[in-house]
């Protein structure tokens, strides 16, 4: 269906204003959708879409979108809605899919704050189908623009599951069987020589000045570096999730085939 709405004051119109904060957001488990590339992917991802608002010239986008419920407005109401100077011509409320598959590997973002990073590191999982993000707090906003660009919409098909602090996480982590691998640059394990038990990974990834929080350290199974030279300390937390990533999960693969072929062996000989 097709409506208009003219006041500022519409209800519709306050609720999508308030979604720009991300207190407003996580409380209501929804978000905004800006842009129609935006909007794509979040259909794409099957995310629930409660309506529509299009700018009124914009006949292609309403004809294109009739489909839901779209609400038509003027250029000024859209941008009061985005809290922009430049105007968006197709804003969306979808709703938080916040759920877990408890599948062998998921990251953990230790208070993780820049959204361009949190973008990056959703896209690389998705690359290395990892569909699982844990994050050690309530306040995290993965519907961001910033992480929506940087993922390329991946955020929109990732799983998330939020906790109120590190302390928190652990125990979750512990009670559903996860070995717990900490990156840290003073980590007394080089990464690519680690050998991972038959447990899931949850691999812990830090704040990008102070790093990972000490409980993490103090309670992990393994706490690894990735070996630099020069007078670099340390990589982008972007950078070194998508290496850890790479070497943690082909060393997981590596490992559930090997045993594989180990059973099947032992399944050959005896029977």
């Amino acid at each position: 269906m097709i409506y208009e709405i003219t006041s500022l004051k519409d209800e519709k119109i306050q609720f999508a204003k308030s979604l720009n904060s991300s207190k407003k957001s996580n409380k209501n488990k929804k978000f905004l959708i800006e842009g129609e590339e935006a909007l794509n992917w979040a259909i794409k991802s099957d995310i629930v879409i409660d309506y529509i608002f299009i700018n009124k010239k914009e006949k292609n986008l309403i004809n294109k979108y009739a489909g839901f419920d779209v609400y038509i407005l003027s250029e000024g109401l859209l941008k009061k809605i985005t809290e922009t100077n430049y105007l968006i011509n197709i804003v969306a409320i979808g709703n938080v899919k916040e759920n877990i598959s408890y599948k062998n590997f998921t990251v953990v973002l230790d208070n993780l704050v820049d959204y361009g990073n949190i973008g990056t590191i959703i896209r690389t999982c998705n690359a290395f189908g990892i569909n699982d993000i844990i994050a050690t707090k309530k306040e995290n906003d993965f519907y961001k623009r910033k992480t929506v660009d940087s993922s390329r919409g991946k955020v929109y098909s990732t799983n998330f599951l939020t906790f109120d602090d590190a302390e928190e996480t652990i125990n979750w982590l512990k009670q559903n069987n996860y070995q717990i691998i900490t990156t840290s640059p003073y980590g007394n394990n080089i990464q690519s020589m680690v050998k991972l038990n038959d447990k899931p990974v949850a691999l812990i990834l830090g704040n990008e000045t102070v790093g990972v929080n000490e409980k993490f350290i103090f309670n992990s199974d393994l706490t690894v570096q990735i070996p630099m030279y020069g007078s670099v300390e340390s990589l982008n937390v972007g950078v070194a999730a998508g290496i850890s990533i790479y070497e943690l999960k082909l060393k997981q693969i590596l490992g559930i085939r090997s045993e594989e072929r180990r059973v099947g062996k032992e399944c050959t000989i005896q029977c």
